[in-house]
């Protein structure tokens, strides 16, 4: 699939996870979504050599990953506040 500039095709289970997140945000910019694919290192590092050779890189202490969600894990205090197990 040949991609456009500004069309993005979006890979992950995030997408069904956060459908409505995703949808209210970027929703209009995606021309396809596939949430059973995962994204491997391979193609993450395709994707970033273009803009590592124009210079757009960080130093590695400086890199940090970008959640679609922070909280990844909940607390025993909320998991049992759910009606979870401790």
């Amino acid at each position: 699939m040949e991609l456009g500039e500004g069309d993005w095709l979006g890979i992950g289970s995030a997408f069904r996870a956060y459908p409505d997140a995703f949808a209210a945000r970027l929703g209009e910019k995606f021309i396809r979504i596939d949430a059973s694919k995962v994204p491997r290192a391979e193609e993450v590092a395709r994707l970033a050599a273009p803009r590592v050779a124009a210079g757009e890189s960080v130093l590695p202490e400086e890199a940090a990953l970008l959640y679609v969600r922070d909280k990844v894990a909940y607390t025993t205090a909320e998991r049992l506040a759910r009606g979870g197990k401790a």
